[in-house]
């Protein structure tokens, strides 16, 4: 159990391999829904992409997000603890990263804090904000 009291959810059978599915597609739809919306307010739209992901993941009440672009962060990184990031390109060039995080005090054992599955949904979400890059 992690120190909120929830347990970590073991995906180990089909119904919570499904069900965890289910979750990141939600969070692309969410973001690509987001990404259609993007009108003048590239800000307020990188916000709310950060916003939309933690919700695809096992511990999305856990689950921090961060996005740097040129310089500029939203989000805010978490406190120490298990980490992934992407970085985020515009035209072939490095433009920002995104990463999400568990805090430590939340992790499960070293090397289990992540699904395969969730690292191919940073980089689909990285791959999205830099669409959303390339149209401003």
């Amino acid at each position: 159990m992690g120190a909120t009291g929830t347990p970590w959810v073991v995906v180990d059978g089909p119904d919570e391999r499904l069900r965890e599915r289910i979750k990141e597609l939600g969070c692309l739809y969410a973001v690509a829904r987001i990404a259609q919306g993007h009108e003048a307010d590239l800000d307020a739209t990188l916000r709310a992409v950060v916003a939309a992901i933690p919700q695809g993941w096992r511990r999305p009440e856990a689950l921090w997000a961060a996005l740097v672009v040129d310089d500029r962060c939203f989000g805010e990184a978490g406190p120490d603890g298990p980490r992934m990031q992407q970085p985020v390109h515009v035209d072939g060039e490095p433009r920002g990263t995104l990463t999400v995080g568990y805090p430590q005090a939340l992790a499960p054992a070293p090397g289990a804090a992540f699904l395969p599955e969730e690292e191919q949904l940073l980089e689909r979400l990285a791959a999205e904000v830099s669409v959303i890059l390339e149209r401003q």
